[in-house]
């Protein structure tokens, strides 16, 4: 259907199926950021007096450098939450699950990533068997139009003597 010509690895790719799903790849330094991010923020909401059930985008923080802490002594439940989170993080990373072998192969990864930045087509499952359509973007938009017109015109047509009934000021 599309007039897009794919690669032997986006064919192959592709053949794994819309319902497969990649082992992710981990980085344990973006992880670890992202907790001392988020660990801040929590001893952020107390210092300056936030409510919890305000999100963070309701209350502008003052502008501090992205590397200060409230000063002071931490809330226990706070610590000990850090503290649990953090071992937890270092046994998993420990543990054998972290040390999965990648179910793709580098120029399937790069495939999809492909198939996934060209706008011009669109990837859906196929109406019947189970397999993958690929679609020119121009013709789904066309085959979408079409479509709503049909169920517009067949919902008016059913319905279009309700209308006149509830309408106060052509019953009256």
């Amino acid at each position: 259907l599309s007039s897009r010509f794919l690669s032997p690895a986006e064919q192959e790719a592709l053949n794994f199926g819309l319902s497969f799903v990649p082992t992710s790849i981990y980085h344990s330094f973006d992880v670890k950021l992202a907790l001392q991010k988020f660990f801040r923020l929590l001893k952020l909401r107390p210092h300056f007096g936030i409510p919890p059930t305000l999100s963070t985008t309701d209350v502008q923080l003052p502008h501090m450098p992205s590397t200060w802490n409230p000063p002071g002594p931490l809330d226990p439940f706070l610590a000990s939450f850090e503290c649990l989170v953090l071992r937890d993080l270092d046994r998993m990373e420990d543990s054998t699950y972290m040390q999965q072998w990648p179910n793709l192969q580098p120029r399937h990864w790069i495939a999809l990533a492909s198939l996934q930045q060209d706008t011009s087509i669109i990837i859906q499952r196929a109406d019947k068997g189970g397999g993958i359509v690929i679609q020119d973007q121009s013709q789904y938009f066309i085959t979408l139009e079409l479509q709503d017109s049909n169920y517009t015109e067949c919902c008016f047509e059913k319905f279009e003597g309700l209308h006149d009934s509830c309408d106060p000021v052509k019953s009256a």
